[in-house]
């Protein structure tokens, strides 16, 4: 029977040969560059009590699944990555990229292996004489005589000198030799892949990582779509395959300090704009659904529009968008999925269609719209853009978040990842808050090195001086500014803004002078009020820009064409005396003139 080609799913020429090789055999040919890793590997995602397992199953005889790798060619690396740390290695002219088995290979060897981890203490074992087991971290000051390193363990010449200085009786002596033994002459089955082309690795790679530590349904994406491996595949290289790299895609969102999205929200709008589900898992998708997939280059600039448009200034003259210059301050990430769809189809919509774009983001945020079921209204709304008219696919988004009447702020505990804690932030951005030098505060590069962007203002650990109301606005943005300073609590740093000339710095972040000195003082009352006065301020800086953005109580906008009609030629384009419409007609493209409506669409 012949076998369905795929460019994808595509199968091996020739069957995997059956290795058999000890722990001992395998930290030797990780060390010497026999073992490497392939660029469509996922992430580490084992965890310390992961590790402990694996060495618990060898002590106890248990199988842990067999390996798979692919024998091909490998350049010397001086940084060959294992665990927490590198090592350096040699050319290897038939070197094994791991295809499966990279959690057990890299905690074998970097728990073996007496390396500087850093602080990645998950590759830090010992095991415990006395109590006959495997634990996590560096050996207990009170456990040095009855327990060793795992590196220890593993050397022969280590463990006979520990065993020599520390008195164990004959059984505890017999425990660690068996332990031992176990650990470096326990028998791995691996199978390895020759002639294999890169993509039927990729394959492989997807199809049997789907027990333990699950892959996530864009490793899967990645794998198989992903950017080509620097290694060749006999023959010349392999034959050609969509790419389509959520990686590389990701990273070209990261525009003007945008930032680059979750891979799984990139693969989401790759399924968004292909027409399908974009929460299906990738591998369940059918060969049909998988030829649906958008080419790369347009599925970028789509990301790239969507990423302008919230980027944009609600107020500019001629592309308006949505002012959300980062994705960390993006409300509810779906939008971002139904945006990259919106622009693939729609790449250029005119000012108005913008307009009405970003008031349908915001009413969304103003009323939690896009949180509730959040992946139903996703699908929803996604599924309502068609991409033949775009008025009817404005239309439909609108339908899907109504307007909204009235928007009476009122803050929660913050937390940094909630729709309404960015929104909180954004408002405050929108201020353009200062530092003590009177610059523009760097949100940018606080973001980018991971820093917390808004700060307590009062520390935590002085919020049980306050209070009970004190203590519950102590935890809203009421008690946040937009500083990069690293104090635990600003009120240090806000105490030296007295004085002359600060009124606008102070202002920027909805304080002022008198609250800067009730700060200063070691008087909790003070701070009371102070957060109080505050969370008026910002209760009320929301409400105003949420109603600004969604656009409350302003009259709803249509398309240009819905405000004038055509006049034919020979038909008069004075209604009556004096009509101003006949010294400055509008024209349409073509150069017919144009008569304006009324609100209705009734003629003037």
């Amino acid at each position: 029977m012949t076998v369905p080609t795929n460019p994808l799913w595509r199968q091996l020429e020739q069957t995997p040969e059956a290795h058999g090789l000890s722990v001992k055999e395998l930290v030797a040919k990780v060390c010497s560059g026999g073992v490497r890793l392939p660029r469509f590997q996922r992430p580490l995602r084992w965890q310390a009590k992961d590790v402990v397992a694996l060495f618990d199953s060898l002590l106890r005889g248990y199988p842990v699944g067999a390996l798979m790798f692919w024998q091909r060619r490998a350049e010397a690396d001086p940084h060959l990555p294992l665990g927490g740390s590198t090592i350096v290695v040699p050319e290897a002219s038939d070197a094994w990229w791991i295809v499966d088995g990279q959690q057990r290979v890299t905690a074998l060897v970097a728990g073996v292996l007496d390396l500087d981890h850093g602080r990645d203490r998950r590759w830090r074992v010992y095991f415990d004489v006395e109590r006959a087991s495997f634990h996590s971290g560096p050996v207990p000051l009170d456990r040095l005589g009855l327990a060793l390193a795992v590196p220890a363990l593993f050397d022969a010449k280590a463990m006979h000198k520990w065993l020599h200085l520390h008195d164990l009786t004959d059984e505890q002596q017999e425990l660690v030799v068996t332990a031992h033994d176990r650990l470096t002459a326990s028998r791995l089955n691996a199978y390895v892949l020759k002639g294999a082309d890169e993509q039927a690795l990729r394959a492989v790679f997807a199809r049997t990582n789907s027990a333990g530590a699950r892959m996530r349904s864009d490793e899967v994406f990645q794998a198989l779509m992903g950017r080509g491996d620097s290694i060749t595949a006999a023959g010349g290289g392999a034959p050609a395959r969509p790419v389509l790299d959520l990686g590389l895609l990701a990273a070209a969102c990261d525009a003007d300090g945008f930032g680059a999205p979750p891979r799984a929200e990139v693969q989401k709008a790759a399924l968004a704009v292909a027409g399908l589900d974009p929460v299906r898992r990738f591998e369940r998708l059918s060969d049909d659904e998988l030829l649906k997939l958008p080419d790369a280059a347009e599925l970028e600039a789509a990301l790239r529009a969507a990423v302008s448009f919230l980027q944009r200034p609600t107020d500019d003259g001629v592309e308006p968008g949505a002012e959300i210059p980062a994705y960390a301050f993006l409300p509810y990430p779906v939008v971002f999925v139904i945006l990259t769809k919106w622009f693939y189809h729609h790449p250029s919509p005119e000012r108005t269609a913008r307009i009405r774009l970003s008031r349908w983001l915001w009413r969304g945020a103003a009323s939690g719209a896009h949180e509730r079921a959040a992946v139903s209204m996703m699908r929803l709304q996604v599924r309502a853009i068609k991409g033949e008219d775009m008025e009817a696919d404005l239309a439909a988004l609108e339908r899907a978040v109504r307007p909204v009447a009235r928007i009476d702020w009122e803050l929660r505990p913050f937390h940094a990842h909630s729709a309404r804690s960015r929104i909180e932030l954004l408002t405050l951005l929108a201020r353009q808050p200062v530092d003590g030098d009177d610059k523009p505060v760097d949100w940018r590069g606080a973001l980018s090195s991971g820093d917390r962007l808004a700060r307590e203002i009062i520390a935590s650990g002085q919020w049980e001086r306050l209070s009970p109301p004190a203590q519950a606005l102590a935890r809203t943005a009421a008690n946040r500014a937009l500083l990069t300073a690293r104090h635990s609590g600003l009120r240090v740093v806000l105490r030296d803004w007295r004085g002359a000339g600060r009124e606008a710095a102070l202002d920027s972040h909805l304080l002022h002078a008198q609250q800067i000195d009730l700060l200063s003082a070691d008087d909790p009352n003070g701070w009371a009020e102070v957060l109080e006065r505050r969370a008026a301020r910002l209760n009320l800086a929301v409400s105003q820009l949420l109603s600004r953005r969604a656009g409350v109580g302003e009259p709803e906008l249509r398309p240009r064409g819905h405000y004038f009609e055509r006049v034919d030629e020979g038909e008069s384009l004075i209604d009556g005396p004096g009509d101003p419409l006949a010294e400055a007609p509008l024209l349409c493209a073509d150069g017919a003139p144009l008569r304006v409506l009324a609100a209705g669409g009734a003629r003037r």
